[in-house]
Order: structure tokens, then C-alpha cells, then sequence
């Protein structure tokens, strides 16, 4: 159940809804990791998509 709650439903590259012909997501495990091996049919974009549960990223620069 928590497979399709979580499993990307649009591709990080092109916004696309992954539920298209030709897109996937397969679920993986590294050790407590959840991952998805995502490809998308619309533009050829494929990675791993991994949920977060928090993020830590640079601050835009000021001018």
C-alpha cells in the first residue's frame, strides 16, 4: 500500500504525469532506504527519486 501512496506520480524533469506509456517507477530497498528507479515516457528522463524528510540547501544570493 504505501507503494503507490509514495511511488512518484510526476517526472522531476519535465512535470509530466508518470502514469503515461513508456514511464515507470520500481520501488527498491537499500537497507531502510525506500527508493524509486523512475524513467519517464514523455522525455527520456530516468534517476532514483527518494523521499526526504528534511532538506538542507544553500541560501540565494543577496545583491
Amino acid at each position: 500500500m504505501a507503494h503507490t501512496q509514495d511511488a512518484p506520480a510526476y517526472c522531476p524533469s519535465c512535470g509530466v504525469s508518470l502514469d503515461k506509456p513508456g514511464s515507470i517507477a520500481v520501488e527498491y530497498w537499500e537497507g531502510e532506504h525506500r527508493t524509486f528507479h523512475t524513467r519517464c515516457g514523455a522525455c527520456s528522463w530516468s534517476g532514483d527519486v527518494t523521499k526526504v524528510e528534511r532538506m538542507i540547501g544553500p541560501e540565494a544570493p543577496h545583491e
